[in-house]
């Protein structure tokens, strides 16, 4: 006989160590309602659900079905560390966020997904080129001038791809998985803001194309990538044809010399002197020598030569800042104020403690119980 939702709540139970008076009390429920809820004499409602879940670390969808959870497979190319330390890391980065897009999903609170690009171009150079301009398009507005974090709020809006800044293991600058309408970038926390910039940009294009479906993407940025890595290739067209487009460089550039230019180039497109000597190579707008010079430059050098060694230090210090999925926890904040869930997976999300989190949400009321969040 094939188990049925009350089995798999049962096992929550038998698996938590709770009572179900205990597990009533957490989830916020009456103990009567959850008892007829087991016995079959009531059903489940999609809040319910998703607390149940939760208490128990499990999904909604195996609460529901019984079908596995996701497992997460790291695709292991550019890997410098440990392929086990990067499927600890691919689980542990993504596994949770999952989750919580899931009860959402149950809530009928997931934010929209919009539909990714289609496939452009005969070669993986011209394919990212045009994936970029596609993606561009998406956004809406230029990008080169914004920071880093306003371009990651401008990423999870209109190309539903949540981004989370987290520690990663040493060697690993970034990750990307996508299953369904559930698309995310992990990039790690790094004092090099350039890197980590190049990484958003080349994790997006992954997304956006298509690689990251159902395999964690774990990338170490700059590795040596062999000719016969298209995705990799693609990603790294990708990458500085988004973040730097040609019509916003010829503009920054303003008919100056892109030997007087340089330095504000990289600065104003938050790229590294390598990074953006290459677009300029690929924009045909310097040659091979002009990069093999420009591209022995480093950020520091910049900054120094432009005297903003103090913004230097403080884009470092941004790019060490540890960043929540705020598209999803926003959508928890909406459900919260319908009365749909509690405070809890809000909290989870954005790594507070309950009380932490009804004071940043203004509920000056809130007291904690495990009745109430």
């Amino acid at each position: 006989m094939s188990e049925t939702l009350t089995d798999r709540v049962k096992q929550v139970l038998e698996d938590s160590g709770l009572t179900q008076r205990a597990l009533a009390t957490e989830i916020g429920l009456d103990p009567d309602k959850l008892s007829k809820a087991i016995a079959g004499k009531r059903k489940f409602t999609s809040l319910e659900l998703a607390l149940i879940a939760q208490t128990g670390g499990r999904s909604v969808q195996w609460l529901i079905t019984g079908e596995a959870e996701r497992h997460w497979r790291v695709a292991a190319r550019t890997l410098t560390v440990d392929q086990a330390r990067a499927d600890r890391a691919g689980e542990a980065s993504i596994a949770d966020v999952a989750e919580r897009f899931d009860a959402l999903e149950k809530l009928g609170y997931a934010p929209p997904v919009p539909a990714r690009p289609r496939h452009q171009g005969s070669g993986y150079v011209k394919q990212g080129t045009a994936l970029a301009a596609s993606a561009l398009e998406l956004l809406g507005e230029p990008i080169g001038g914004r920071d880093t974090a306003s371009l990651i709020a401008l990423v999870e809006d209109r190309l539903g791809i949540n981004v989370v800044v987290g520690p990663l293991p040493d060697g690993l600058d970034g990750l990307s998985f996508q299953d369904d309408d559930f698309r995310i970038i992990v990039l790690a926390q790094t004092p090099n803001f350039a890197r980590q910039r190049f990484t958003l940009g080349h994790e997006i294009g992954h997304v956006l194309w298509g690689d990251a479906d159902e395999q964690v993407l774990a990338e170490t940025m700059y590795a040596r990538v062999p000719d016969d890595d298209h995705q990799e290739g693609r990603a790294n067209a990708f990458s500085p044809h988004f973040l730097a487009p040609k019509v916003e460089v010829e503009e920054r550039l303003g008919g100056r010399k892109v030997i007087d230019a340089f330095g504000d180039l990289c600065w104003h497109f938050r790229l590294s002197p390598r990074a953006m000597s290459w677009q300029l190579l690929n924009l045909r707008l310097i040659d091979a020598e002009d990069q093999e010079f420009f591209g022995r430059m480093s950020g520091r050098d910049v900054a120094a030569e432009m005297g903003l060694g103090a913004d230097y230090l403080r884009r470092s210090e941004m790019a060490e800042n540890e960043r929540r999925p705020m598209r999803l926890v926003s959508a928890f904040v909406d459900a919260y104020s319908a009365g749909e869930t509690t405070l809890r997976p809000i909290a989870s999300l954005l790594g507070r403690s309950l009380t932490e989190t009804a004071a940043y949400f203004g509920d000056d009321e809130f007291e904690y119980s495990p009745g109430r969040a």
